[in-house]
């Protein structure tokens, strides 16, 4: 091999090498580079202000808080209040559960593919949440009314 090939080869090898470090070494040193923002839609005054955005990792580690807070025995209460400053008022859940929220949580599970949790969620609403003819009924028996979410 002449000396000329030889050291294109080298030099070709050694930023090979350098290129690998880098693609290492940058998101590490740098992690803000590589992130994806979601991109909050407002379309009620007062809720966002124009371009918010959050982290996935800011939504993931909300959602798995509301998760810690609302949900009880496999179902979710219709609100939590957390407590005030040293514990005045005391933190409170709601005593209901909403059939609505039910079914949100029905439609995650089968999203998401969860198979166990969508067994779970659909046996709680056939048992507790239908009436005689199999319409999802309120927790005092009225027809479920909330529209968004049935």
């Amino acid at each position: 091999m002449l000396p000329k090939q030889r050291n294109i080869l080298i030099a070709l090898l050694l930023l090979a090498v350098c290129a690998g470090i880098a693609a290492v070494a940058v998101p590490r040193l740098f992690p803000g580079l590589g992130r994806r923002d979601i991109a909050f839609v407002h379309t009620w005054p007062g809720k966002a202000a124009p371009g918010l955005s959050v982290s996935r990792t800011t939504v993931s580690t909300l959602a798995d808080g509301i998760q810690n807070l609302l949900e009880k025995d496999g179902v979710w209460t219709a609100w939590h209040r957390l407590a005030g400053r040293g514990g005045d008022p005391p933190a409170e859940s709601a005593p209901e559960f909403e059939t609505g929220d039910q079914v949100l949580l029905l439609r995650l599970a089968a999203e998401t593919g969860d198979r166990k949790a969508f067994e779970q969620r659909l046996d709680w609403l056939a048992i507790h949440r239908t009436d005689g003819d199999g319409r999802l009924v309120d927790a005092d028996g009225s027809p479920a009314t909330n529209q968004v979410t049935l």
